[in-house]
């Protein structure tokens, strides 16, 4: 289910009706959200509401002729946003097809060019938006013309032994930028934040830090980016305060924000994930675990 909390009233629950099993969620403010459910292996339904989820407009269908291991959603604002399913492949490959919307969400139009990977897209407007990805997230890809075409870019100069995993970067605006890229590397992992100024045509090395946990290649260590000039990396080891097992970190100012840890406990049964939500509103210095609604 879907729930959203406000002002200490406890959660609610905002689920579309019928909407089962739900993929992605995406809202751009507190008004305007869309939600993705997959009825069967086929088809997927978009839910959007105007009214922070009071209410939900009825589902537009989509056809995807093939099995969707993963469903991927942003939004540049109310009206324009892109929808990314990444294909069920083999571990060697990525791929996806991608429908993007400019009414909010009213009607979608299939992208006839192929994705490079099947990973989360990020646009910095109509035309301009990043892609990250390959088995090792080792491929960063760029698009100038509203995806019609797709450049690889290169970023990071490597030394022996070192293989990137790139996130995409994030925008204060059209122009300034910045990135994470973790780098692996059998005795020395590292992530290193890179900045731009002029829209991503160019990208400077803003810092380098070396992590204490080690890392096998394609892990991307967490990190939540503000701007160029703000994030908080989540290396246990290296940070006092920070939780353990950080799969998912995002801040909301220097001080609030909210990170999910993940612990596996096995029994001669097997093995179950168990994942917990936690706030700081400190930056980071303290944690506090968030109860979540128990649902049927």
């Amino acid at each position: 289910g879907l729930f959203a909390v406000d002002d200490g009233r406890g959660w609610q629950s905002i689920t579309p009706p019928t909407a089962h099993p739900i993929r992605a969620v995406f809202f751009a403010g507190r008004h305007y959200g869309w939600v993705i459910s997959q009825p069967d292996g086929s088809s997927l339904q978009i839910w959007r509401t105007t009214d922070g989820g009071i209410t939900w407009q009825s589902p537009v269908s989509l056809q995807v002729e093939q099995p969707v291991q993963a469903i991927h959603l942003d939004f540049l604002n109310e009206q324009h946003g892109w929808l990314v399913a990444k294909l069920e492949t083999g571990l060697n490959f990525s791929q996806g097809i991608m429908f993007s919307t400019d009414d909010g969400g009213v009607t979608w139009n299939r992208h006839s060019t192929e994705l490079p990977v099947g990973e989360p897209v990020q646009f910095v407007s109509e035309e301009v938006g990043w892609l990250a990805g390959g088995p090792t997230y080792s491929e960063l890809y760029v698009t100038w013309d509203g995806a019609r075409s797709w450049e690889r870019r290169e970023i990071v100069s490597l030394q022996a032994g070192q293989i990137p995993a790139y996130q995409p970067p994030i925008f204060e605006n059209d122009q300034i930028g910045a990135m994470a890229v973790t780098l692996y590397h059998p005795v020395n992992p590292q992530l290193e934040v890179y900045t731009t100024a002029d829209g991503g045509l160019n990208w400077q090395l803003a810092s380098r830090i070396s992590l204490a946990q080690p890392l096998g290649p394609g892990v991307r260590v967490p990190v939540a980016m503000l701007d160029a000039q703000h994030w908080l990396v989540a290396d246990p080891s290296g940070t006092p305060g920070l939780p353990a097992n950080i799969v998912q970190l995002s801040m909301l100012t220097t001080e609030a924000g909210w990170a999910v840890t993940q612990d596996q406990q096995c029994t001669d049964a097997g093995c179950s994930r168990h994942m917990t939500l936690v706030q700081t509103e400190d930056g980071g210095g303290t944690w506090a675990e968030i109860l979540l609604p128990v649902t049927p």
